[in-house]
């Protein structure tokens, strides 16, 4: 195959200006400068040159975090010969900057939710929802994560001058006697003891509370009215207890879902002012005009929304939540595990040879594109092109550097117009090559 720098991007420097690269003294402003992301060579190079133009005073929504499962297989035998590498990789090579940390509902049992069958069993601490009995939770699970994956991420971040968001997300799948859903207040408590036990113990608490994981399928079952209760009742509790964390709902497996959720989330006090962010899941009913619907009561409320699972999920799903449903928080699913490519984990660990190898996965490499050279507190700008088969997406950083992202379909020629003065690089990933550098460009006041 001819060389892509050739064959795909016939690269001029007056003519393609991609990406600005604020100063090389700082190696990560050089990483996340910029971007092209090229998806796919196949078939014949399109004879016409397409444009790009940039359109800086267009502004969408401003990006938050990667988010990521906390699952890297920290109760492997094997966790001790792979994690270090894994971690570190996953923060400075991949750019995740936000954990989804679950808790089951079967922590309040007082058995221990990792006692067989006791995962979603309830069995409350006490009949006052306004006094915890400490005998009754067990946070054993919980622990194992904060010590082998979330603390050192913490760490890896505030190495790098960012931080690491925490989602604690609720977990109900199964049925009990007794349920937090028909109770808000119990809810409430539940929440409360686990704020409680990471203060006491860790020093830090979640930076969000995730509601309820996937309220629509049957096995968690929570009407749209018991999401809101429960939202209404756990941010009040919290914030009478001095703690002040953001809230995320509906998280619906099925996007189309969200919309009712939201709309209820709407009617009940305390729920929406307390909401922070529209989330939704990909498994069914996603359409542009449900992406769009989405979108439009995030602007409605005042709240930013995301993504935050699909396994299977590539950067076409990812490039198109960015442009209809204005995501700032997308994931694809966990950070680590063992088994198939399958796009339920960003890395692949193989635990059964010796070194517990492990593999960033084939849709990873494309979403590191993205992840990467995206940071927190940039916003997508405007990008448009009559060649759908390049789509581009844009971004302005914080520190004004500007990314342009190019889902490519096809081989083709592509002009960027619109960038600011600066210095630019290429790059781009392929099923063959990821995160090839073609070359860095110079673009002056004068537009040359």
């Amino acid at each position: 195959m001819e060389p892509l720098s050739r064959r795909v991007f016939e690269a001029r420097r007056r003519r393609l200006r991609v990406f600005k690269l604020p100063s090389l003294s700082s190696r990560y402003s050089f990483f996340i400068a910029a971007v092209v992301l090229l998806a796919g060579c196949g078939g014949k190079k399109d004879p016409v040159e397409t444009v790009i133009t940039i359109e800086p005073g267009q502004r969408y929504q401003t990006m938050v975090a990667w988010e990521a499962t906390a699952q890297v297989g920290q109760d492997f035998a094997s966790f001790p010969e792979y994690s270090d590498k894994l971690l570190s990789d996953a923060v400075g090579d991949l750019g995740i900057n936000r954990l989804r940390v679950e808790i089951t509902s079967g922590a309040e049992n007082g058995l221990g939710e990792g006692a067989k069958g006791k995962r979603y069993e309830i069995v409350n601490d006490n009949d006052d929802p306004f006094l915890i009995n400490n005998d009754g939770f067990y946070f054993g699970g919980l622990d194992l994560t904060i010590e082998r994956v979330v603390l050192p991420m913490r760490r890896l971040l505030a190495e790098r001058g960012e931080e690491l968001s925490v989602n604690l997300n609720y977990v109900d799948f199964g049925p009990s006697g007794f349920e937090h859903k028909e109770h808000p207040e119990e809810y409430a408590e539940f929440i409360l003891a686990v704020f409680l036990h990471m203060r006491e113990k860790y020093g830090f608490v979640p930076d969000a509370v995730e509601v309820i994981l996937e309220p629509d399928t049957d096995t968690a079952n929570w009407t749209a009215r018991q999401v809101a209760d429960a939202l209404a009742a756990s941010s009040a509790r919290l914030r009478s207890s001095g703690f002040d964390p953001e809230f995320i709902a509906p998280s619906t497996t099925n996007a189309s879902n969200a919309l009712a959720y939201i709309d209820e989330i709407a009617t009940v006090a305390g729920a929406m002012e307390a909401t922070d962010e529209f989330s939704y899941h990909r498994y069914s009913g996603v359409s542009e005009p449900v992406l769009a619907g989405i979108a439009e009561r995030a602007a409605r409320y005042g709240k930013r929304t995301s993504m935050l699972e699909w396994i299977g999920a590539d950067q076409n799903t990812l490039h198109e939540d960015l442009k209809l449903a204005n995501v700032s928080v997308w994931a694809q699913y966990t950070l680590a595990y063992s088994g198939s490519d399958d796009g339920g984990a960003y890395y692949k660990i193989d635990s059964e040879n010796s070194g517990a190898h492990f593999t960033l996965g084939r849709r990873s490499r494309f979403l590191r594109q993205y992840f990467k050279c995206v940071r927190p507190g940039a916003t997508r700008i405007g990008a448009s092109t009559l060649n759908s088969n390049l789509d581009p997406v844009a971004f302005r950083g914080k520190n004004g550097t500007q990314t342009v992202v190019i889902n490519a379909q096809s081989p083709g020629t592509a002009v960027v117009r619109g960038l600011s003065p600066g210095r630019y690089s290429v790059t781009y990933t392929t099923d063959d090559d990821s995160t090839v550098k073609v070359h860095d460009a110079e673009l002056d006041s004068t537009g040359q």
